[in-house]
């Protein structure tokens, strides 16, 4: 069900963090273009009333995206005018850490709900969900390529849940690629309770 995952390219010339941040958004794009490929038409049935089909929990990573990368392009074109720039290594604080921990899969307890405006619509296209992804992670490429040699542990972004809530630039684009993969492994577990309630039948 995981994709072919990309070859890995190293750039020297690049931080060696944004590097890092680079090759796990392509994973995640392999995998979700993996996953959907896979499902067929499983990718937009729920396993269950009230729960979210494949789908619909990566839909929920387009509208997230939507909103949080105008966030990191502000923050982004602020820090490059002001020049705060540093070659790293970056430390990130405690509850960033703690936080980024907590958001990892597999889900274990530790659930958010979505806020109303991330909330995907039942009625989806599997094809248009999957070229939405890739083409939002395609930007995202291009903002973590743009934050190359700023202060990623002292440039600030705010959070898309909420205009109170503001984190490290670098810890903000780790946190958004964990909610990716967090959201990804509820897709494949959507999937598979799928299957295996056919298989059942």
């Amino acid at each position: 069900m995981l994709g072919s995952l990309p070859e890995r390219e190293y750039d020297r010339k690049m931080n060696p963090e944004i590097e890092r941040l680079l090759y796990q958004l392509d994973v995640v794009v392999a995998d979700v273009q993996g996953l959907a490929e896979c499902a067929g038409a499983d990718f937009t049935r729920r396993p269950a009333p009230g729960r979210w089909s494949p789908a619909e929990a990566i839909e929920h990573l387009n509208l997230t995206a939507r909103l949080a990368l105008p966030k990191f392009e502000a923050a982004i074109e602020k820090a490059r005018a002001a020049e705060r720039f540093h070659p790293g290594p970056y430390t990130y604080g405690v509850v960033e850490r703690w936080f980024l921990a907590r958001m990892e899969p597999p889900v274990r307890g530790f659930r958010f709900k979505a806020p109303r405006g991330m909330q995907p619509g039942a009625e989806l296209e599997a094809g248009r969900v999957t070229a939405d992804f890739a083409d939002l992670h395609g930007r995202l490429r291009e903002l973590l390529k743009a934050s190359d040699g700023l202060d990623l542990a002292r440039v600030k972004v705010e959070s898309a849940f909420s205009r109170w809530i503001r984190y490290s630039l670098g810890m903000g684009f780790w946190l958004l690629l964990a909610h990716d993969r967090r959201h990804v492994w509820q897709a494949r577990e959507a999937l598979r309770q799928i299957q295996k309630g056919a298989a059942a039948q």
